[in-house]
């Protein structure tokens, strides 16, 4: 027998799933998934009245896309385009005036439209942060002509640490990556910044192989802060292949941010395992300031061969050693336990 309720409560349900829809993204992961199970579990407790239920789980559909659709709304999308790899986005933030890159919900990069701030590395790349650090304290940070290998291209944002007359390398698996940081329209790091350079397209691990041991002064691993993270390039047999690609005083630098995953663990066995010093800033407290002006919370890790190659980062209070935990080992390639280093963050 059909009631009023039938159709009353479902919109009241499905006012609150729209309204979620639109805050969901903005909340942290956990009370996020506690809203949207709890507004799930209040539709399906609708499954004893057919006009009802079927009105809730329309409800709950439109909400699904409403989630994808109401954020990016309230920005101006210059371009979004599919590759293999999921969605990017990249759009035009009318009040911080930067131009952001997303691939989902991670962030890949931000460049400030401002003129005088447009060449400034922001996001997780910003001066004042870890990445600044590597570039400006590293005993190859301060060499004077600095060979350097960046995997993981996203707006080219790291560029701009480059000196003229230097030649850095950017190793990029998705095509469709490429084509948006070298469309001047949407970015403009890889064509305004002083050094030359190169993209290698494929696969890192493998497209690195092809480099003759001693290339590179600094090697910066910029690929785990999506949400699915490469493993293989973060094994003990990866990890070896970059080692022989350094030259001497060289060092990796790894960006670990990861809602998902504490890294950490990881990268410290890996180090032990292969006689590598190190070190980690976790750079988690931002001015409020400085977070609408485009600097982004980030953890970095550093590893050398020795702590001479360190530079002044072995001494840096904000960089401590790297966290071990004994039920944490070296990832190798036939073997990796990402359920141990999952977060709740």
């Amino acid at each position: 027998q059909f009631r009023p309720a039938d159709i009353l409560i479902p919109i009241a349900v499905g006012t609150c799933l729209v309204i979620a829809s639109f805050f969901v993204g903005t909340l942290p992961g956990v009370p996020a998934l506690i809203l949207t199970l709890a507004l799930a579990i209040a539709v399906f407790s609708f499954k004893e009245r057919p006009w009802r239920f079927g009105l809730g789980l329309a409800f709950l559909f439109v909400a699904g896309q409403l989630r994808e659709t109401l954020g990016p709304l309230r920005k101006n999308i210059l371009d979004q385009e599919r590759s293999f790899y999921g969605v990017y986005r990249v759009s035009l933030d009318s009040r911080s005036q930067l131009v952001t890159l997303q691939h989902g919900t991670t962030l890949h990069g931000a460049q400030s439209v401002i003129a005088s701030r447009r060449l400034e590395p922001l996001s997780y790349y910003h001066r004042a942060g870890p990445a600044g650090d590597v570039f400006a304290l590293t005993h190859a940070g301060v060499q004077t002509h600095r060979r350097v290998a960046i995997v993981g291209l996203g707006a080219g944002s790291l560029a701009c640490y480059g000196r003229v007359g230097e030649r850095w390398t950017f190793y990029e698996i998705d095509p469709l990556i490429a084509k948006i940081a070298l469309d001047p329209r949407l970015f403009t790091f890889l064509r305004e910044c002083p050094p030359s350079v190169r993209i290698v397209l494929g696969d890192a691990r493998l497209t690195l192989r092809k480099s003759t041991a001693g290339s590179y002064d600094i090697l910066v691993l910029d690929a785990f802060s999506s949400d699915a993270i490469p493993v293989h390039l973060l094994t003990r047999e990866a990890l070896a292949g970059y080692v022989s690609l350094l030259g001497p005083g060289g060092v990796i630098a790894l960006h670990i941010s990861n809602i998902h995953l504490d890294l950490e663990p990881v990268v410290a066995a890996l180090a032990a395992d292969l006689n590598l010093v190190g070190r980690v800033r976790r750079d988690l407290e931002i001015d409020p300031r400085e977070l609408s002006a485009g600097r982004s919370a980030s953890i970095w890790a550093v590893l050398a061969r020795s702590t001479t190659d360190l530079g002044g980062i072995a001494d840096a209070p904000r960089w401590q050693p790297i966290r071990r935990r004994e039920d944490v080992s070296a990832w190798t390639d036939d073997f990796s336990n990402i359920f141990s280093v999952f977060t709740w963050r």
